[in-house]
């Protein structure tokens, strides 16, 4: 997949998504400073949550004032998401009502998220599917049928650009409910990308190593909270990294992204020459004259600076020798008739 230039591959290109949630605060400026954090920060995309309180709470919720509180007029959705476009930045959209869904599509998101309340609803699924864009549902808590319908709710519309994301914000999110072969089961079960969203204590060092150890699970998206200061303690601060330390944490993945190297059994150029160091070849174990039988007490295996046959391929200078082979000398298959 490749989304912007950016291509996504499973342990080798990873895609890093920083999440603002309502760290925004109800503030354009706001919105937009966390925008130039995360591109800085080396995120590959931003994530907005795109809401209209009174389509997604009832307004008795206790959170439906809060949320009030920080949503975004269309006006000015439109100025963030053309400021953030403007970082380079993919901007992803979690969209929480058909209202906003209509608003993302005028603005021409990138990438869509379905949280895991809509991961059952119909409509917005459809409308999702047939936009044809790449999507990413949220399937944290959810149950395995409940995955399934919306899955096949996109492979009814023929729409298969999708991943799946495990990971759920408890505020934050205990070690132990990370369940990272959860990962591994989704991988194994769909033939879609899988990401992971971590929601740990930030204050943990952990919040750096799991969005990284996820890759090992198969993750190849993985979300991350920022937050432009977090000893603040404003809103969804819980698992929120700072610009700094998001920044090291996305260190951390591209260093895992090196790590696991190509697959199969090719070596670099270090691995060739660390091989010339270490690797014992066959030598000669005394002086040996030409024209002489080479048998198993004429020879030793010994580190040497030269290329040359491996203790496993004795057999094959088991033979006459065609030239004079001083002791330590190394003994190769042409040096033998």
């Amino acid at each position: 997949m490749n989304i912007k230039g950016r291509e996504i591959k499973p342990y080798t290109s990873i895609f890093v998504i920083a999440e603002t949630a309502s760290s925004h605060e109800g503030r354009v400026d706001i919105a937009k400073k966390m925008a130039d954090a995360a591109a800085a920060a080396g995120a590959d995309a931003i994530k907005f949550q795109m809401l209209d309180a009174d389509s997604l709470l009832v307004p008795g919720h206790h959170k439906y004032k809060s949320f009030k509180e920080i949503q975004f007029s269309e006006r000015e959705w439109r100025d963030i998401i053309a400021y953030a476009r403007s970082t380079g930045l993919c901007i992803i959209a979690e969209i929480f009502d058909d209202k906003s869904f209509v608003l993302a599509e005028q603005l021409n998101i990138d990438i869509y998220k379905v949280p895991t309340s809509d991961l059952t609803n119909p409509f917005l699924l459809s409308g999702m599917a047939a936009s044809g864009k790449f999507v990413i549902l949220s399937v944290g808590s959810a149950t395995e049928a409940e995955i399934e319908f919306a899955v096949k709710a996109f492979e009814s519309k023929g729409n298969k650009n999708l991943a799946l994301m495990h990971g759920f914000q408890n505020f934050p999110t205990k070690i132990e409910d990370t369940k990272f072969r959860l990962l591994d089961f989704l991988k194994r079960r769909y033939p879609y990308y899988i990401g992971f969203a971590d929601h740990v204590d930030a204050e943990s060092e952990l919040a750096l190593v799991l969005p990284a150890a996820a890759i090992g699970y198969g993750a190849s998206i993985i979300e991350k909270h920022i937050t432009l200061d977090r000893s603040l303690k404003k809103r969804d601060y819980y698992s929120a990294l700072d610009p700094r330390e998001f920044s090291r944490m996305v260190g951390l993945i591209r260093g895992v992204e090196k790590a696991y190297g190509s697959p199969g059994s090719g070596h670099s150029p270090a691995e060739a020459a660390y091989r010339k160091l270490m690797k014992k070849k066959i030598v000669a174990g005394r002086n040996i004259a030409k024209g002489q039988m080479i048998r198993m007490e004429d020879i030793m295996f010994r580190r040497t600076d030269e290329d040359g046959l491996i203790p496993g391929e004795y057999q094959k200078i088991l033979r006459q020798a065609k030239k004079i082979m001083p002791e330590y000398s190394v003994i190769r298959e042409e040096d033998v008739d």
